[in-house]
This record gives C-alpha cells, structure tokens and sequence, in this order.
C-alpha cells in the first residue's frame, strides 16, 4: 500500500514481502514464496523508490518500521 501525504515522504506497506527493507535491498527473500516472483516484486519496489525520492519501504516484520514511518513522517 502506498501513502502519499501533502509535506511529507511517501510510504510504500510492503505487508510480508520481506522481513526487512535492507534485506529486500540485498535481495534477500524469505524462507517461503517462490524465489522469482518475489524478485521479481522486489525489482518492482526498488523501480518505484528510483520514482519517488524519499520514499520509506517498510515492513511489517521490521523491527525498525516504526523509525522509519516517523521519519517518513517529518517526527524524527
């Protein structure tokens, strides 16, 4: 799900895509899922961070989402 909100960056939800946005970074996919489909989705949300400059990818298993939405959001 993509947020895009007047004044601050845009914030892409990727759910379970990946556990961590830097493992999605390294291409790093999880333990379930078919490998190339997943690149395939990873490929897709890195084209769409080349799109939007200061767009937060975050997941949500990532220990870190939460600082990365605050920041998104102009509170860090």
């Amino acid at each position: 799900m993509l947020i895009r909100r007047e004044g601050e960056n845009p914030i892409l939800l990727v759910g379970d895509l990946t556990y961590e946005a830097t493992l999605l970074e390294r291409n790093v996919v999880p333990g379930t899922g078919d490998r190339d489909t997943l690149l395939a989705s990873f490929a897709k949300v890195k084209r769409l961070r080349e799109r939007l400059p200061g767009l937060a990818v975050v997941a949500s298993h990532d220990f870190a989402a939460e600082e990365m939405v605050s920041r998104a959001m102009g509170n860090a």
